[in-house]
Formats: C-alpha cells, structure tokens, sequence
C-alpha cells in the first residue's frame, strides 16, 4: 500500500490517502480503513470539517459527509492535487489539460488557465497587460482577469522576455536570438554573436539591452544590434536599468554598471554567492539583488549584504519588488514540494502556501495584484494590504507576534486570532531543532543553549517566520 498525501484538522480528525482506493482516518486512538467505492489510486485529501472532506482522483473528486463517501465530479475530469483555505475556497488541478480549479462552496470552477508547462519568467506593461513565457516558447498574456494563448514562438528557444509596451516587447534566447513584437507580428533581429543570451530589458525604444554567455553585453540603438564582451569567463544572468545612463547586469560574483559611456564592473561580490543572479527595483535608490538564499541592497554606492534566507528546504526562483518593505519571492520547499510565496516586510518574512502544490518559477506584480507563474499553473490575486482568503494567498499579516523575546525558558504566540497548526524551530545554521503542533499557543525554550533561532509558525492560510533570541 502506498500512501500520497495527509490531512489533519484537528488530533482527532486525521485523513491519508493512496493507491487502490485506500482512506484512512484516525480518530486520535486508532488509524481505521473508509471504504471509497473506488480502486482508482487517490492523489489528495483536504477537510474543511469532519463532514466536509474532499479527495481528488485522476476520474473526479471523492466528497465525504460525515458518514460516507461519494463521487462528486466536477464535468467528470479528475484532478491531481487538491488543497484549500476553508470550506469555501478549495482548489485543485486538474488532470489534462491543466486547469487550476476553485470550489466556492457550491460549484467547481475553472480559475486560471495553464496549458503549456513551466514558465520562464512574467513582465508586465500593467496589471492588465502582462505577459509569460513557457520554457515551450509559449506565450501567455493576462488581461486583469484571465490568462490567454498569445502565440506559439517557434524557432529557436527563448531564455526571457521584456515588455516595455505593447508595440515594444523583447524575446531574446538561445544563438544570440533576438525578436521584437511590434503590436501584430514577431520579427527576428541579427545579434551579431551566437552566445545564449539570457536576459533583456529596454529603457525605450532607441535603447535596449541583452546580456549572456561568454561576457556578452549587446545594445539596441533603434536600427540595428552592437555587442561587446566585458570579460569571456563571465556569464550574465540578467540586466536591469532605470535610464540609458544607468543599467546593472550581473555576473556572479561581478556586478556590471553603465553611465551612458562605458560598461565598468562596479563590484565583485565577496564571498560570492550561491547561484545565479537576478536583479529587481523600482529605482536607483531601490535596487535588489537576489542569488540563492542572499539579497543584497545597492546603497550609498556600494552593494551591502542584506539578509540570508534560512530556509533550507526552500529554493527561491525569482523575486520581485514593490518597494523596501513590500519584496516578494517565488520558490519551492523540498519537504513537501508545495510552491511557496514569501513576502518581506523589511523586517520580518512571511511564507504563504500556494495552492496546489504548484512550484512557482516566476514572480511579478502590479497595482495591486501579484502575479505568479509556475508548473502547470498561472495565479493572480493579492492586494498588497491583507486580503480575504477567498484569495489564492493573503499577504501582509503583520499582527502575529511572540513575546517575551528575548525568552529563558517559555515562549507565548500571539496568533491574531488564526488557529496554530504547526511549528517549526531552526537554529542560525538552518537546522531544524524542534516542530510540532501546540495547541496553548507557547513553546518550551527549555535546554537550548542562548542564542538566534528562526520560528516558523503555520496557520491555515500563511506561514510567518519570527526571529527568536534564546537567554
């Protein structure tokens, strides 16, 4: 027997689920067999209460009420993940094509679109006029309201996209592949190398960039392509400016700057980070850099170390930025290989689930939403204030605390009301010490040695990490 998924609601109120048909609930004494009426394998379970419990098969959705199971399709197709945040906003995704589903209560329905697998990166004009791109050359664009099939980019595969506005959007990619999307058509442009370029970004349209492989930096001067390479070991990741006179590109460990004259490495990371870098900012006096778990701030002339993510699980994709206390991060968490959305406030971090196990790959946001793009799936929705949960996530809750802090031996949660599902204690190294389920709203310090830890605190509908300091 192989199981595939647990849900809890309570010590009582216990769900796992697996292959041929198995449901086991455990009553807080002992786990005991539900019959299913099915033989298919079951691929999800979720519980909004004892009488309301769903589980999702590759044929439809299994719904329990307390007393037995039963199927309840949603047009007869079949899902592979299911989760939620109350009983009315279930979400689940479907088996083909993939279709990212909401149950509101009364009716499953499609919310966003998904055709064409992974996706690359999102920029955007607007919050209405954004655009995706699939690591299948496809390319999506949403509208304020819905994911759409633009076109299918066909030849050679396209790395990133760049959307300055609807006449102006750069695809650059593999062989020094560049197009320009002109508001109709896509025409091909000579780069003039056949290094993969990875990244764009234009200031207007006499004025662009395209960094990649082999220290090449290109640029667009609205007729025709002129690269040069800074240094040939060096490989770029991405470029981002605010003005002609003012364009960063990244090389790990070096950062590349221009003043409107010259390319010049204006600094070299030390010690270098983990992974590629990406760049995202809203100016020249709010400009972010982000490799693996690192994000560094350019201040006062210099490239300052800022914070490192202690999330060992977590492999953080992209990010993007509002301001300096509104940065978001797209990323995956090994331990149970859900997408998770972590916000930063500029003080604290605030990890939110995303719904279906989807693993985000790309991040953007606009006006008031955030949009994410990932496996199989495309979401939409977060004001940048706290939000109901009928939303896929609610950021900003900054009212959960813990005190006293520092502590000596009991600490006390402050959950603002929302139920404490779980909790997980690190060390400053990024080892977990101790998780577990408190029901009091405290937790025992008792035995650790005086020190920095990392708690994070699960609820329903997010995950906020505090930063505890032990006497």
């Amino acid at each position: 027997m192989n199981l595939s998924q647990i849900w809890g609601l309570d010590s009582n109120n216990i769900w796992a689920v697996g292959s041929n048909g198995r449901i086991l609930k455990y009553d807080g004494n002992e786990w005991q067999h539900q019959a299913s009426n099915t033989s298919q394998t079951i691929s999800g379970v979720y519980a909004t209460q004892p009488d309301n419990v769903w589980a999702s098969t590759s044929l439809g959705f299994l719904r329990y009420d307390g007393a037995s199971w039963d199927w309840e399709n949603w047009n007869s197709i079949g899902a592979i993940s299911i989760t939620g945040a109350g009983p009315h906003n279930i979400w689940a995704i479907s088996t083909y094509p993939h279709h990212v589903i909401q149950h509101n209560g009364t009716d499953w329905d499609t919310r966003f679109f998904a055709d064409d697998g992974l996706i690359r990166n999102i920029s955007g004009i607007s919050d209405s006029n954004t655009w995706a791109l699939s690591f299948n050359n496809t390319l999506y664009r949403f509208d304020g309201e819905e994911w759409n099939v633009q076109e299918k980019l066909t030849g050679l595969g396209v790395n990133n996209i760049y959307a300055l506005s609807t006449q102006f959007i750069w695809a650059v990619g593999a062989f020094g592949s560049i197009r320009h999307y002109a508001g109709n058509t896509w025409q091909m442009h000579d780069s003039g190398v056949t290094a993969s370029l990875n990244a764009v970004w234009a200031a207007d349209a006499t004025n662009a960039w395209a960094v990649g492989r082999d220290g090449h930096i290109l640029h667009y001067d609205g007729n025709t392509w002129s690269a040069q390479v800074i240094d040939p070991d060096l490989h770029f990741t991405d470029v981002l400016g605010f003005s002609p006179t003012d364009v960063w590109a990244v090389a790990f460990p070096a950062i590349a700057h221009f003043d409107g004259t010259s390319w010049e490495i204006a600094a070299v990371v030390e010690p270098a980070p983990f992974g590629s870098g990406f760049l995202s900012g809203t100016g020249p006096d709010n400009l972010w850099l982000l490799s693996g778990r690192n994000l560094w701030k350019y201040e006062d002339g210099d490239w300052m170390h800022h914070i490192t993510f202690d999330f060992p699980s977590i492999s953080i994709s992209r990010f993007w930025v509002q301001d300096a206390t509104n940065i978001w991060f797209a990323g995956n968490d090994g331990i149970d290989n859900h997408g998770r959305v972590i916000h930063y406030d500029g003080s604290d971090l605030h990890i939110h689930t995303l719904p279906g196990g989807i693993s985000p790959t790309a991040i953007w946001g606009a006006g008031s939403k955030i949009l994410v793009g990932g496996h199989w799936g495309y979401f939409w929705g977060a004001d940048f204030t706290p939000v109901s949960t009928s939303e896929p996530f609610a950021p900003g809750n900054n009212q959960w605390s813990v005190y006293p802090n520092p502590a000596s031996d009991i600490l006390h949660i402050n959950s603002n009301g929302q139920a404490l599902l779980h909790y997980e204690l690190y060390d400053n190294m990024g080892r977990l010490i101790r998780n577990g389920v408190s029901s009091a709203n405290t937790l025992s310090l008792e035995g650790l040695p005086s020190g920095l830890y990392l708690l994070a605190l699960q609820s329903a509908t997010e995950r906020i990490v505090k930063k505890v300091m032990k006497k």
